[in-house]
């Protein structure tokens, strides 16, 4: 019985695979905005780090009771909102998330260049997870299904994507190896827009002599070809702070080459999470190469 669920677990992600690599073709940047301060301060890292708000995440990886909201403010004046609650229900745990990005209010213009009303642009992206751990296998399974809408001026992008992930922990190494699938989905939108499938390969390890986490994804394209690496570590300095931080790949592709500090601190960032009671208080930086910089508050609740 045991290992006829583990071939059905099995199928249905292969299943899943084989579709994700029929559809998809060019990538769309705005799923890939940042919602979590906790992804924030990883920079892009963690996608074996549970956070309900966080869009590339590992969708088997929620374990327990949580609420979530947060903000983050990019150059331009641009704002990213979202709320999101993980519930256990039913032997799994079920997560819904709500994110809403703001790009501001722009003047409008017809084809004559003739001045029209003003417009807003934003993106909003609804995600509904679940996840379920093997009853006798130190396995965990999750599914994503996400709804993105993008409204820029006259034109609209409606987009419908899935993800799906597994997770084996190795509780005598304190280490959790991952696998997860990307992005594959359909655009309702007459736009010409696109998806990208990814395939990511995730680990995370406590390291045995100090109190520090640390996570590794490698992120692949549909072609399974290299085309991210991200790192991330949290320290807990007590039992209630924690610090984060992270850097990858795309700080070669950020790199401006302006100055040593900004080829440095370029696609890296730091954060912290202090715990007061059952509330927990995040803040994240985020370093372009351009030295543009990303930050966030985030207020999670254990309940």
């Amino acid at each position: 019985m045991m290992f006829s669920k583990l071939n059905c677990y099995t199928n249905i992600l292969v299943f899943l695979f084989i579709l994700g690599n029929l559809n998809g073709a060019t990538g769309f940047p705005a799923l890939h905005a940042y919602h979590s301060v906790s992804s924030l301060s990883l920079s892009g890292a963690g996608y074996l780090h549970s956070s309900v708000l966080s869009k590339n995440i590992n969708p088997a990886v929620y374990d327990d009771r949580q609420f979530s909201a947060s903000i983050i403010k990019y150059p331009s004046q641009i704002t990213s909102q979202s709320v999101g609650i993980a519930l256990p229900m039913l032997n799994n745990l079920f997560c819904f998330s709500l994110n809403n990005i703001s790009y501001g209010v722009f003047n409008g213009y017809d084809d004559s260049g003739v001045a029209t009303d003003k417009y807003y642009s934003r993106d909003t992206h609804f995600k509904f997870s679940f996840s379920k751990k093997h009853p006798s296998l130190p396995i965990k399974i999750g599914l994503s299904f996400n709804y993105f809408f993008s409204k820029y001026q006259n034109y609209k992008i409606k987009v419908l994507n899935l993800s799906c992930g597994v997770i084996y922990n190795i509780s005598k190494y304190q280490t959790k190896l991952g696998i997860s699938f990307q992005n594959w989905g359909i655009n309702f939108s007459n736009l010409n827009v696109s998806l990208s499938n990814e395939t990511v390969l995730s680990s995370s390890t406590k390291l045995k002599h100090l109190p520090l986490r640390l996570y590794f994804d490698f992120v692949l394209d549909r072609h399974l070809e290299p085309s991210s690496l991200f790192t991330g570590g949290v320290f807990q300095i007590n039992k209630k702070l924690k610090l984060f931080f992270g850097s990858g790949s795309r700080k070669l592709d950020q790199n401006t080459k302006q100055n040593i500090y900004k080829s440095i601190v370029g696609s890296s960032s730091v954060g912290f999470s202090y715990l007061l009671n059952t509330t927990s208080i995040r803040y994240g930086v985020y370093n372009y190469g351009t030295g543009a910089i990303v930050q966030g508050v985030e207020i999670g609740i254990e309940i």
